[in-house]
């Protein structure tokens, strides 16, 4: 991965977010109301080999609200990270994995949006997520990365096609 490569998935997957929170947060706290959402990832709490520059990132980004959290813990200002396995959208095509760590963009936005209204400060989906979360905070770290990698060679055709979005390309 090159230096460009890796400032390009930063500036997506973390600056962005911190730019958009320096945006509105100063109002939401003049108000002591409003709600930070950030959209995060379950590999901001697992690895994945070869994925080190994106599970930085959205590590970057939960623990970003944990820190804005405390900071603002005497405020009504309330903070999310929604943190999704594999989400079926154009940037996952020519992807191949398990159905069942798969979800619509839909399905997300729904539990999102439920977990929004109960003020969760995480939501990982889909569920069984939360199990190995779980696990990992428990378990031995050489533990999951074997159960992680046992995954991954079970399934290594799921990221062998990824390609992502090309930083040429417009999000439309």
């Amino acid at each position: 991965m090159t230096l460009t490569q890796i400032q390009h998935s930063m500036t997506i997957n973390i600056i962005s977010n911190l730019w958009l929170i320096k945006l509105f947060l100063p109002k939401m706290l003049e108000l002591n109301d409003g709600h930070i959402v950030n959209i995060a990832s379950i590999l901001g709490f697992l690895p994945m080999r070869d994925f080190t520059d994106y599970c930085t990132a959205k590590a970057g980004s939960i623990h970003t609200l944990n820190q804005l959290r405390m900071d603002h813990m005497r405020t009504k200002v309330k903070f999310t990270a929604v943190c999704p396995s594999i989400v079926n959208t154009k940037i996952m095509a020519g992807t191949c994995f398990d159905s069942s760590v798969v979800m619509s963009a839909e399905s997300l936005v729904t539990k999102a949006i439920r977990g929004i209204r109960e003020n969760k400060e995480v939501i990982i989906v889909p569920s069984m997520f939360r199990v190995v979360k779980i696990i990992q905070d428990f378990a031995p770290s050489y533990l999951i990365r074997s159960l992680i990698a046992a995954y991954l060679d079970a399934n290594a055709e799921g990221t062998s096609n990824f390609v992502g979005q090309r930083m040429s390309e417009k999000i439309q």
